[in-house]
């Protein structure tokens, strides 16, 4: 099935509407082809009761392939790593020949999952402020300095036709081992981070800073959590039916893969430190952009151990980033 889905991409030029060249990063749309699977090869594998209030509503995870699917609006829609105004959602224009996947949810999954990862160089100053609002589609105008959407767009496109599918008209993302955040508070009592389900697109896009140790892996504690009396009835609405041989979840790879990420968000977790020098800051960023560039679509432990040597360079001593990020280099190696 081809339908169009919508990408945020970025230029430096003039527009239809608008005879200021400046750069600014603006909606785009990519035609994309989309594998059809039958309903009978999706099995269901968790289902928790926390139905999507998105119109098309679904609180189950399913096995196809040797992978986890969700429904494409149900990524990342309680603890995610990117904020702002562009994952409001608002109902947009219906996507020929499916139930869900709306424009407006295609931006929404855009801007969680990849924000500005996929831009070949970081957005300007100015760019930051951009509210979703203030959006517009692409139309470049006749004086164009220079235009990133073709290798964007080829990104975008290469990862919905490996990671998204369609069954009975409704699209699904491959995500990432499903698990349940628990939500932590500071002294006052105030909630620091959110609770909720974290079901991450496939390769950790849009994977939310968090201490995944703590990220219960649908377990009896989150059981306990959400439903206190479920062990006097001997069952729960909460169902978890792993898939056979899934690949061991690993709290530290996947925060630290996390932290690597989230480097080329809006408000990623460098822009929080202070004590190092920007010269730095700046040479280390630009070393990493260039790894996330060439090497995004196999992070490995061997990526994350070069990477991990310039984001120690990032991050200030005493920080959380910095503790996590010596963890990993630290980790307990094996020797066969």
């Amino acid at each position: 099935m081809k339908i169009d889905i919508q990408f945020l991409t970025l230029f430096h030029g003039n527009t239809k509407q608008d005879y200021h060249t400046k750069e600014r990063y603006v909606w785009a749309s990519t035609e994309v082809e989309l594998e059809e699977v039958p309903a009978r090869l999706m099995e269901v594998v968790l289902r928790d009761a926390l139905a999507s209030d998105m119109g098309v509503s679904d609180d189950k995870v399913y096995a196809y392939d040797g992978h986890y699917w969700a429904l494409v609006e149900t990524t990342n829609e309680s603890t995610r790593g990117l904020k702002g105004s562009f994952g409001w959602v608002h109902g947009g224009n219906a996507t020929k020949g499916l139930k869900n996947f709306d424009r407006d949810h295609q931006r929404q999954f855009s801007w969680h999952a990849f924000g500005f990862r996929f831009f070949s160089r970081q957005p300007c100053g100015h760019a930051f402020a951009t509210q979703g609002s203030s959006m517009r589609n692409y139309r470049p105008g006749d004086n164009i300095q220079w235009d990133d959407t073709p290798e964007i767009e080829a990104r975008v496109r290469r990862y919905c036709e490996e990671n998204i599918i369609v069954c009975e008209k409704l699209a699904y993302c491959r995500i990432d081992t499903p698990c349940y955040a628990i939500g932590s508070r500071d002294a006052t009592g105030k909630r620091n981070s959110p609770s909720g389900r974290v079901f991450t697109p496939y390769g950790g896009f849009g994977d939310p800073v968090i201490d995944f140790a703590k990220a219960e892996i649908t377990t009896e504690r989150w059981r306990d959590i959400r439903d206190k009396k479920w062990r006097d009835r001997g069952s729960s609405a909460l169902f978890f039916n792993p898939i056979e041989d899934y690949p061991d979840h690993d709290p530290l790879f996947r925060r630290t893969r996390a932290l690597f990420f989230d480097l080329f968000n809006q408000n990623g977790w460098q822009r929080s430190q202070r004590l190092v020098q920007k010269a730095k800051r700046a040479e280390a960023f630009s070393v990493l952009k260039k790894l996330w560039l060439e090497r995004y679509q196999s992070i490995d432990e061997d990526l994350l151990d070069e990477a991990s040597e310039f984001m120690l360079l990032l991050a200030d001593e005493g920080s959380e980033a910095r503790a996590c990020i010596e963890a990993w280099v630290d980790r307990p190696m094996g020797f066969f």
